[in-house]
């Protein structure tokens, strides 16, 4: 593990800070080591942290041996660290404003992951929308399109497991790296690391809650040229992925459904600019899109300082 890794490893353990506090502070210093050593007054005056985070890293500076020894302990269990400034890091993913500056991954990024889809919904899907979600996921995959969901119940789980039975797919994790959430769906983030990749911008030991899931929501449309919501009610973490995807100007497909209890989600999310598809149409528009140049180029080329307000800290 290189000095500058180590850093962001250090700094990604900083109570109260997300991706965009840290991603400032670094500009500010101008690598993540300066920051790391940079004295308190220094952290302090810049206005990027409070006193308390000040002295924080002052802490974490001084514990430089413990995270050396995460970073092994880390690599034992089959985790790399991957920051902004490794070339391999998902290029897309890259483009956001508050792209997360260290990912944990256990398993293998491939360049072919360039073309991905991402497939989400519902928790609680009926046996239509869980058997869409499936056969989407596999025709994508079939297609040489890397599948991207967040490993929760429903859509999602049929999602990851019809792209394994065709090709490969990518779980992006609310929780640390090594907190499957929920705990039924270890076997299957078993089984996509062996073909695919568990992501996580979490220190390792962090549990799932709202403001992780939600934090998780905008590196599944990060990583993705386009998101195809299968089945979702008028309100949820679905909502939250197409919203990223579309400010990203990247395309959102929803899958039309009829029953009232998934009409309105359909309608909401066509209001907010998806575009409504029936599913045998859903697997050929994704990868229509999926083929073409992302069409944000104004997201391109910015500078670690220029994130947005918004953050989400654990």
């Amino acid at each position: 593990m290189t000095r500058r890794t180590l850093a962001w490893l250090a700094l990604n353990h900083l109570p109260g800070a997300g991706a965009v506090t840290l991603r400032r502070l670094v500009s500010r210093f101008g690598s993540p080591e300066a920051a790391l050593e940079a004295p308190v007054h220094e952290l302090v005056a810049l206005g990027s942290l409070t006193l308390d985070q000040a002295r924080a890293v002052e802490r974490l500076a001084l514990d430089c041996a413990h995270f050396e020894e995460l970073g092994r302990r880390l690599h034992a269990a089959g985790t790399r660290l991957l920051t902004l400034e490794d070339d391999d890091y998902p290029p897309h993913l890259r483009l956001l404003r508050d792209a997360p500056p260290l990912l944990y991954v256990r398993g293998s990024l491939l360049p072919r992951d360039a073309v991905a889809v991402a497939v989400v919904g519902t928790r609680t899907p009926s046996p239509q929308g869980a058997a869409a979600a499936a056969e989407v996921g596999e025709s994508l995959a079939a297609r040489g399109m890397t599948v991207v969901s967040g490993l929760a119940l429903g859509v999602d789980g049929a999602a990851h497991r019809g792209a394994l039975a065709a090709g490969r797919s990518i779980a992006v994790l609310g929780s640390g790296i090594d907190r499957v959430t929920p705990a039924k769906h270890e076997g299957l983030a078993a089984q996509i690391a062996r073909s695919g990749a568990l992501l996580s911008e979490l220190p390792p030991g962090t549990r799932a809650t709202r403001e992780t899931l939600l934090a998780r929501n905008r590196i599944q449309a990060g990583l993705t040229k386009v998101v195809i919501v299968v089945q979702c009610r008028d309100r949820g973490g679905s909502f939250a992925t197409a919203r990223r995807a579309l400010q990203a100007g990247r395309p959102v497909l929803a899958i039309r459904w009829e029953e009232p209890e998934f009409a309105g989600g359909v309608e909401r999310l066509e209001k907010t600019g998806a575009r409504v598809v029936r599913q045998v149409e859903a697997v050929a528009a994704a990868a229509d899109a999926a083929s073409a140049p992302l069409p944000c180029p104004a997201q391109a080329e910015m500078a670690l300082g220029d994130a947005p307000d918004v953050d989400y800290a654990w």
